[in-house]
């Protein structure tokens, strides 16, 4: 019998905070999995009255978590982790909409004691520094951004790999929870944006972790098959450059499908090569 899953969404009081708990919860109810599980929501930054207006859009059981506005989205993640008490937790924050009603399914179907990670979306980019998108018809675009990031990026290589620079995105992902203690433990609550960078995607980040301890890293697509490393560029779930295989769509994603041809180039040169 598989574990019973903790699912936790992850809500900050800020501008249309309604609205995007709203979307969350009428998309979870179309998309309900029809397998047991824990229902969280982890709100951050709110007072009693807004908490209230939150209870009432939906009714149905959840465990409700109150935090402070601090430590970024993972340091939420992690702060929740230990308070929880079954082997798997997913987290999904304010953006996330679910595409797929066999989601839960997906995530338990590769859930065992030998997964660390399992992603909905994966990536090859680096913040150190790497040559940017060169298209003909726009030097002068490719100059600036070169020497942009020459000088903003070139020493960020002691802490980043140099691409590609294969990473889990840490929204819409499934982790096993002492493991994931056990890599915070060891690390500061994220205090600033490029905290976060290094945690999800530095030379010591979370996928870096579960590689170097032997466990798996997976990530899932909207089709329920699993890629492993070799594989992730194939998977379609992250800056897709022929077809959406993206289980759960989050702002990155949705800003992607948003841009036009030549600057969806660019940002897959970024993320894949």
């Amino acid at each position: 019998m598989k574990n019973i899953i903790d699912v936790c969404f992850l809500i900050r009081n800020k501008n249309n905070f309604k609205k995007n708990y709203s979307n969350f919860f009428k998309n979870y109810e179309r998309k309900k999995p029809n397998i047991k599980h824990n229902m969280h929501v982890i709100l951050k930054g709110f007072n009693n009255k807004d908490i209230l207006e939150l209870k009432r859009i939906y009714k149905k059981k959840i465990i409700f978590h109150i935090l402070p506005n601090l430590y970024y989205d993972i340091g939420s993640y992690y702060l929740i982790a230990k308070k929880l008490k079954n082997d798997f937790c997913i987290f999904f924050n304010s953006n996330t909409i679910i595409r797929n009603k066999n989601w839960l399914n997906y995530f338990q179907k590769y859930t065992n004691n030998d997964i660390g990670i399992i992603g909905t979306s994966v990536s090859n980019e680096t913040m150190a520094f790497r040559t940017p998108y060169y298209d003909s018809n726009q030097k002068f675009r490719f100059i600036l951004r070169f020497f942009y990031r020459l000088l903003t990026r070139t020493h960020l290589g002691i802490y980043f790999n140099y691409f590609p620079n294969t990473h889990i995105r840490t929204n819409g992902f499934l982790i096993n929870r002492e493991s994931f203690i056990d890599f915070m433990k060891k690390r500061k609550l994220p205090k600033k944006k490029f905290d976060c960078y290094l945690l999800e995607s530095s030379k010591n980040s979370i996928t870096k972790y579960f590689e170097n301890i032997g466990k798996k890293v997976l990530v899932i697509g909207n089709n329920g098959k699993s890629y492993e490393k070799n594989q992730f560029k194939f998977s379609n779930t992250f800056v897709h450059k022929y077809k959406n295989n993206c289980l759960i769509f989050d702002n990155q994603i949705s800003n992607y499908l948003s841009k036009n041809k030549y600057f969806k180039k660019e940002i897959y040169h970024d993320v894949w090569g």
